[in-house]
């Protein structure tokens, strides 16, 4: 569900837009008339229709909602704003400033690599019966405003093929990229038998090249052209039909190569990046200075996964998009303590009137184990 609301733009703003498009200075003491001596094209004040969107979006019912909307909207024109709705059918009270798109989005795209995507660390897009181009398009759409909206960019799809899918080829290299796309013990199993192939365990090769439909007999000389060959087929050849779709979109995207290949390690939340996104007050007392240093060790402990929901849970995104995480300290103590986390803003209010750290871990891992995390801080 989703409402459409025209901008409203006053005579005065519109010269403006039409100066701004054609290119013409105006100076604080310049008049109308003085502009009467400046040709201006046709074009130039036939602006774009801007539309304002509000998207009303359902928790556990985003990745179909999303497309959907999608399908009408332009994200290179079109101001779109989301707010969530509750299970009860009550609005979230948190305004959209930033944090419930980024939230929107991660929610989207957990779905869509569930529901939408084959492989383990790296995604490949398979194909459904219930998508055609219009949805693949959708989904490209939503690419480019993820983008635009808040650097949010689905860095779990393989590299090869969103690279095919921006520039019409790809330059990453494949048979690593498919070694991540497949289940770790397979890819421990081809890769001996790249490096090694008389120590492998032909019977373990022989499934492992089965389940990509491999009819070529496999021997030291020819291993490495079939696992490339397979590679290309899993990642370039099958979804070949969503990366027709989504190519004409997505090569709008304003993305270098070496800017997109990049994104794929500065988008991952490590406890080394998320430590340094801390901005603590300049002046602590005693206590709060323990519950800085709980928290930091906190971040050190967390596996992949579980960084991933620590920034979600004080950004919006489970990506690092977002620059700082600012820090501060309330008194609460007893059933009131708990961390509290503003996505807008970035920011998140801890108790400090914790006694130990295991303390400490357990609930902050409470909540973050929940994953019910309503938005109701404006």
């Amino acid at each position: 569900m989703y409402k459409l609301q025209n901008d409203n733009t006053n005579d005065g703003d519109i010269l403006s837009h039409a100066m701004e498009f054609a290119g013409i200075p105006l100076s604080d003491d310049e008049s109308l008339p003085d502009l009467m001596a400046h040709p201006i094209q046709q074009s130039a004040l036939d602006l774009p229709h801007l539309k304002k969107i509000v998207l009303k979006l359902h928790r556990g019912h985003l990745l179909r909602e999303l497309i959907d909307a999608f399908k009408q909207i332009d994200p290179t024109k079109d101001i779109v704003s989301v707010q969530m709705v509750m299970p009860d059918g009550r609005l979230e009270a948190a305004e959209d400033s930033g944090g419930v798109t980024r939230d929107a989005l991660s929610e989207f795209w957990t779905a869509f690599y569930d529901q939408c995507t084959l492989g383990t660390k790296f995604k490949v897009p398979y194909l459904r019966h219930d998508f055609a181009e219009k949805e693949w398009q959708s989904v490209a759409k939503i690419i480019i405003f993820g983008w635009e909206s808040c650097k949010y960019f689905p860095i779990q799809l393989s590299l090869p093929f969103i690279q095919l899918c921006i520039y019409e080829k790809y330059s990453a290299n494949i048979l690593d990229n498919f070694f991540d796309v497949i289940p770790q013990e397979e890819a421990i199993t081809l890769r001996k038998a790249l490096s090694d192939f008389t120590s492998v365990e032909q019977d373990d090769l022989m499934d492992a090249l089965e389940l990509h439909d491999c009819k070529t007999l496999p021997t030291s000389n020819n291993i490495s052209k079939l696992l490339n060959e397979i590679a290309h087929k899993e990642i370039i050849q099958a979804p070949m039909f969503i990366a027709d779709c989504l190519q004409p979109i997505l090569k709008k995207l304003n993305i270098t190569e070496d800017h997109l290949t990049q994104l794929y390690t500065d988008l991952i939340p490590t406890s080394k990046l998320v430590n340094k996104m801390f901005k603590f007050p300049e002046v602590m007392c005693a206590e709060e200075q323990t519950v800085a240093q709980h928290l930091r060790r906190f971040i050190r402990e967390l596996n992949s996964d579980s960084l991933r929901k620590f920034v979600r849970f004080c950004t919006g995104s489970d990506l690092m998009v977002s620059k700082e995480i600012q820090v501060v300290f309330v008194n609460v103590s007893g059933l009131a303590r708990r961390p509290i986390a503003h996505t807008c803003s970035c920011l998140l209010e801890l108790s400090k009137s914790y006694e130990s750290f295991p303390q400490f871990r357990s609930e902050f891992m409470g909540v973050l184990d929940s994953n019910v995390w309503v938005m109701d801080i404006i």
